[in-house]
């Protein structure tokens, strides 16, 4: 046993001996670190090379570049540093100054931008897919919260889609998908009609999020329109949507906000006769085939342009209430036909390659 502990001593010590024997070089000045902001802008890049600074003593970072943009990616004039061998900047995307100049042209692959226009200089490949708005614009003219980063389509700062449709027209889960997405999902998948709609909501020009309100207690809406979790002289709310953003010409909405209110639906599966305008039994449904024909109704009117500015009239909300039914319909044949999904078992989300 000594003998083994010996020999590993002096193992453990030649090798530090032929480790405090070599020499090794680094050549620096070949790393650069970029500094983002949350759209992936470039606003400053250092190296790994330390300039000493004489007056203070001390060591500072090398800057290669720092450039403040306006909104549209334009480098500000003034206000602008940056060395000509770096060749990123605005979305992290690569300078072509062969043609305008330096930083007025961005490579994003699909296509050329402008940042002095905030114009593409080609058709969007995908312009089916964003009918309402020209195959020229970037971002949707929104370019504080969104990006593109490939030249061909538009999302969040964070690229981060819990829902799309595959290269067949099929909806797919990313695995950014949450519980209640693949809950949303699984309920509007069920049915032709919901189907419809949840390839609408994917597809359309503007955002739409669904969100599913956990707060136990129901939600009614008074008559000034407010929602709250006292009864007074309002009416129960199981669901909403809102268009926090209008677009200019005031007669549609760049953003559409889906809310199912569970504590609600919870309420009036107890308390049935409360629902004195539904047609369903909420007391023998599944909170789950309640919800989904709840975020039906929603969705009809996030994507519907003759039902999507809210008025207060009715008629608005006849073309939600149809879908709504048909949902329904749907979903009791297939369970009298001993065919239907299980609603607690959505399918696993697949992930983006």
């Amino acid at each position: 046993m000594k003998k083994i502990i010996l020999i590993r001593v002096i193992l453990i010590f030649a090798s530090v001996n032929t480790l405090l024997s070599q020499t090794y070089k680094r050549q620096v000045g070949k790393i650069n670190y970029e500094v983002k902001d949350h759209l992936g802008d470039v606003a400053v890049v250092i190296t790994d090379v330390k300039d000493y600074d004489a007056v203070t003593g001390k060591n500072t970072a090398h800057l290669q570049s720092a450039i403040n943009y306006d909104a549209f990616g334009m480098e500000m004039p003034g206000r602008t540093y940056s060395s000509p061998g770096y060749r990123y900047g605005y979305n992290g995307m690569e300078k072509d100054n062969e043609l305008k100049g330096n930083a007025n042209s961005l490579d994003y692959h699909a296509r050329i931008y402008d940042p002095r226009l905030g114009r593409w200089l080609s058709n969007d490949p995908l312009q089916a897919k964003y009918a309402g708005l020209s195959p020229y614009n970037y971002v949707a003219n929104n370019p504080i919260f969104f990006v593109d980063p490939s030249g061909k389509e538009i999302v969040d700062a964070d690229n981060k889609r819990m829902v799309y449709l595959d290269i067949n027209g099929n909806v797919q889960l990313t695995k950014y998908a949450t519980m209640d997405a693949r809950r949303i999902v699984n309920q509007m998948e069920s049915t032709k009609i919901g189907n419809e709609l949840l390839k609408e909501m994917i597809t359309v020009s503007y955002p739409i999020t669904v969100v599913i309100n956990k707060d136990p207690r129901p939600t009614y809406r008074s008559i000034s329109g407010d929602y709250i979790h006292t009864k007074e002289k309002g009416s129960y709310l199981v669901g909403g949507v809102t268009y926090p953003t209008k677009t200019k010409n005031n007669k549609s909405w760049a953003k559409a906000d889906i809310i199912i209110n569970e504590g609600t639906i919870d309420f009036v599966m107890k308390n049935p006769k409360e629902v004195v305008k539904e047609k369903v039994d909420w007391s023998k449904k599944s909170k789950e085939y309640l919800m989904g024909g709840t975020v039906i109704h929603e969705a009809t009117h996030s994507v519907d342009q003759d039902v999507l500015l809210p008025s207060g009239s009715k008629d608005l909300e006849i073309k939600p209430e149809k879908n709504r039914a048909t949902h329904y319909k749907e979903l009791d044949e297939k369970e009298e036909a001993g065919f239907l999904r299980n609603p607690m078992n959505p399918p696993l989300p697949e992930e983006i390659k």
